[in-house]
């Protein structure tokens, strides 16, 4: 587990922790409370009733008069988005400020504070849970039920950015396609796309969170048949928000295979996976434009994944042994992190999971089990679906740790997993 260094909570957040358990005390229901500080939790007294009042009479006058509206706003600001929501039943006046313009532009300040790990499975009855590193536990994300169309699969969680879920057919043809936010509980259908109707890769980014509006790019098939089973007719549209609209926009490559990894978005392009053989192809936003990175693989590389990290591309990947060393059984599989130096093309290595460590993590797992690798701020982390648990790397002190256990899968979850950074936030609609 992490050990977070201790920092001093501000005057006005001390005040507010002190005045805490005196305003519940009266309100009957105890509950762990994360104040903001990473080493302030306390226990305070808290219940569901919207009649219930910020400003008891039972409280001391002093502690009344001791209690700025700008303290309390700035610890509501601060405290995690399920705390916060559930707080807005204590008074009128928390739940006005909530849901105000002034708490969403302090939520955008701090949101780069608030990532999370998402864990989420794919299929018809999705289920998605969070892991904090600030209060590290994990929380379990009731994801909206959507009523689907009869005809055809259902669709499938393909991407997530700041806090909307892209849901759509990767497996038929693409009939539905609509984004989420599952802390608003609001959904939208997107407008039909003008010739993609087989896609093959799709990708959400936020683009700018102040502007609240986002962006889809998809790759995929206009439809019919080919020759050729590697060679596809590969079209390229991009969705808008603000317009509501679709455009088309440059081609990848016909010999282009999208891997299962879902890919990143670092700077303003999109960097994804490729296979036969392994490789990875940018989509750059601004030009429309695709290109392939031309540094060279690692040797005996298998299921990699990107990663970005700090505005840096990085790749997480099993090694497998040399043949002559495995035939002598003095190698087994490893688990690396490399960085990709954009400025001379290479892939430099930065890490190795401790060889311990890698043999408990890779042992229930099959030797192609792909990998589900997402970056948060200076963590990296790294799991499977086949892997009860979570490995996480710290960037910043070099330390590998596993992750607290999670209560919403089950201990060997056979079906496709996915890992995404996620921003809790309620001001940004699909």
């Amino acid at each position: 587990m992490f050990l977070l260094q201790k920092q001093k909570a501000p005057a006005t957040e001390r005040l507010f922790l002190a005045a805490l358990p005196l305003i519940y005390q009266a309100l009957k229901i105890e509950r762990t409370v994360y104040t903001g500080s990473k080493d302030c939790y306390i226990k305070v007294k808290e219940r569901q009733s919207k009649s219930c009042c910020f400003f008891s009479e039972d409280l001391p006058t002093k502690l009344k008069m001791d209690m700025p509206e700008d303290c309390i706003h700035k610890i509501l600001v601060l405290l995690p988005l399920p705390s916060a929501l559930l707080f807005r039943t204590v008074c009128k006046r928390w739940k006005s400020f909530i849901f105000s313009d002034a708490y969403f532009s302090l939520q955008l300040e701090l949101s780069c504070r608030r990532r999370c790990f998402l864990l989420c499975t794919q299929g018809p009855f999705p289920l998605a849970c969070l892991y904090n590193f600030i209060l590290q536990r994990w929380h379990y994300l009731p994801l909206p039920k959507v009523i689907f169309p009869v005809t055809g699969p259902p669709p499938l969680t393909t991407s997530v950015s700041h806090s909307l879920f892209c849901y759509a057919n990767q497996v038929g043809a693409c009939s539905v396609l609509f984004v989420c936010n599952p802390f608003t509980r609001s959904f939208r259908s997107l407008p039909a796309m003008p010739r993609i109707t087989l896609i093959h890769k799709l990708t959400l980014t936020g683009g700018d969170p102040s502007k609240k509006t986002y962006k889809i790019m998809v790759a995929g098939e206009e439809g019919g048949q080919y020759n050729h089973p590697h060679i596809f007719n590969l079209l390229t549209e991009v969705y808008d928000s603000a317009s509501d609209s679709w455009t088309m926009a440059g081609s990848p490559s016909p010999e282009t295979t999208f891997g299962s990894d879902p890919g990143v978005w670092c700077r303003g392009s999109f960097y994804c996976m490729i296979e036969v053989p392994y490789g990875v192809v940018t989509f750059d936003m601004p030009t429309h434009s695709w290109k392939k990175i031309r540094a060279p693989m690692p040797a005996c590389l298998a299921t990699p994944s990107l990663v970005q990290c700090q505005g840096c591309v990085l790749m997480v990947g099993r090694m497998k042994p040399r043949a002559a060393m495995a035939n002598r059984g003095q190698a087994t599989d490893s688990i690396r992190i490399w960085k990709l130096e954009k400025a001379d093309m290479v892939w430099t290595e930065v890490v190795k999971m401790p060889d311990s460590l890698c043999c408990e993590f890779l042992q229930p797992l099959y030797p192609l089990t792909p990998l589900v690798c997402t970056g948060i701020d200076n963590f990296l982390c790294i799991t499977s679906s086949l892997s009860p648990q979570v490995v996480s790397y710290d960037l910043h002190s070099s330390v590998w740790s596993w992750l607290p256990e999670d209560h919403v899968f089950p201990k060997c979850t056979n079906f496709q997993l996915l890992g995404f950074s996620l921003e809790p936030r309620i001001d940004i609609l699909p």
